[in-house]
Formats: structure tokens, sequence, C-alpha cells
């Protein structure tokens, strides 16, 4: 519902950003129900895109919480440790997903740490996932999780430099 409110209300949802924000992330990593988890990330890249409108139009100078590029460094953090503990492969692809849409919009507001920090955890999903046999997760959903490991990867390489990290690709 609240992304459906974000989305449709683009800019004019602004007065909730933070507050729906504060209550989204916690929520991506909710242990009980996996649909939660799901929809609390499918939720955060329309925030973010209402956010930037709003900004854009001058809708949020002086009473938010978090600046924009807070907030998306706020959000794709939180998204980028949640792929990191997030059991099902389903909801690491979301995961991933959201996290290109989140740094699509939010161009790069990440700093250092934040960056070696992401793809540290990439490679290890990249490798954890390498190593699987076929009878653990089928070949089909392992290779499309492995494309969107590699598109985001290779977009947040160009969106945002390397680092210093020198990549080989996994076979």
């Amino acid at each position: 519902m609240l992304c459906l409110c974000a989305t449709e209300l683009k800019e004019g949802f602004d007065l909730w950003i933070d507050e729906v924000a504060h209550t989204l992330v916690p929520l991506i990593n909710f242990d009980l129900y996996e649909e939660v988890r799901e929809v609390s990330v499918l939720a955060l890249p329309p925030l973010l895109k209402s956010y930037k409108a709003a900004k854009e139009k001058g809708y949020v100078e002086g009473y938010q919480e978090l600046p924009f590029e807070k907030l998306c460094a706020f959000i794709v953090t939180a998204l980028v440790e949640a792929l990191h503990k997030e059991p099902l492969m389903e909801i690491q692809v979301t995961i991933l997903e959201a996290i290109k849409e989140c740094m699509e919009v939010s161009g790069p507001t990440l700093n250092t740490d934040q960056i070696k920090r992401f793809l540290d955890i990439i490679i290890k999903i990249i490798i954890a996932t390498s190593t699987l046999s076929e009878s653990e997760v089928e070949n089909k959903h392992m290779e499309h999780f492995h494309n969107k490991v590699y598109i985001l990867k290779y977009s947040f390489i160009f969106g945002f430099g390397t680092v210093g990290y020198s990549f080989t690709r996994l076979e």
C-alpha cells in the first residue's frame, strides 16, 4: 500500500517519506514473514523516486529529517545488508533489483566505505552461490540470480567507480 501511495502521489508523498523510510527499512529483515520483507523491499525505490520528484519541485526544503543523499545512503546500505542476510534467493533477486533502481535514482551518493561493503557482499554472494550444487537450487534460478548480481555489480562499478577493486568473473 505504501509503495502504491509513493508511486501514485509522487512528489505529493513528501510529507511522509522520512516516517515511511524509517518504518520500512527495519521490515526488510523481518524474520517471520517473507512477504513482509519482499513488499518492504519493493516499496523503497518508489519512495526514493517520490523524494527526488519532491526535491526537484522544491517541496522538501527545510522539514525533512534526512536530506536526499543521506536517505539514499540509508536505504541502499540497508538493502545491501539485507541482501547479505536474506536466505531466500527469490527475495535476494528482488533486493538486487531494488538496489539497482535506488542507485539509478540516487546517483553516486554512497561513500567509499559503503561502496567497499557493498562490493564485499556481492563477491561473497557470488562465491557462495557458485559453489551450490544443482540439487540445492534449480539451475535456471541460479543463472537468473547470477545475471542480476553481475548486472548490478557492473552498474555499480560504472556508476560509482571501482574503489581499487579488481574483478574477475567466476566460472
